[in-house]
């Protein structure tokens, strides 16, 4: 038997997943990859039971989506944290758009810094 983590039940958590995943692969084609891979990112975080730090599984799978789409990754930079935490906060109360904004800005950002790196 799957034991609670911090009072919720990991059958629920696999069900949460097991929606975003095929909420993903629906709507991948249809809508902007960025605001799949934030909104995706922004569900992940919000269905993931354990603290563990820094969410590396919600950024791979934000940075899978958009690769997988043929754009850069959103590599959210430490000077961006306040603006990051801010965003959940308000998407929390179901505006998603300035988490939307800042994953856009971070692919423009590696955009602008790969440009940088191999044109000079």
């Amino acid at each position: 038997m799957l034991k609670e983590q911090n009072g919720r039940s990991l059958y629920l958590l696999y069900d949460e997943i097991a929606f975003l995943g095929q909420w993903i692969d629906e709507n991948i084609s249809v809508v902007h990859p960025i605001v799949t891979a934030a909104i995706a990112h922004y569900n992940m975080v919000r269905s993931n039971p354990f603290d563990d730090g820094n969410r590396p599984g919600e950024r791979i799978l934000m940075n899978i989506v958009l690769l997988k789409k043929g754009f850069p990754p959103a590599i959210i930079a430490n000077d961006k944290r306040r603006k990051y935490l801010d965003a959940f906060r308000v998407a929390g109360k179901g505006n998603n758009y300035g988490f939307i904004e800042l994953a856009s800005e971070s692919c423009t950002d590696m955009v602008q810094k790969s440009e940088v790196l191999f044109l000079g």
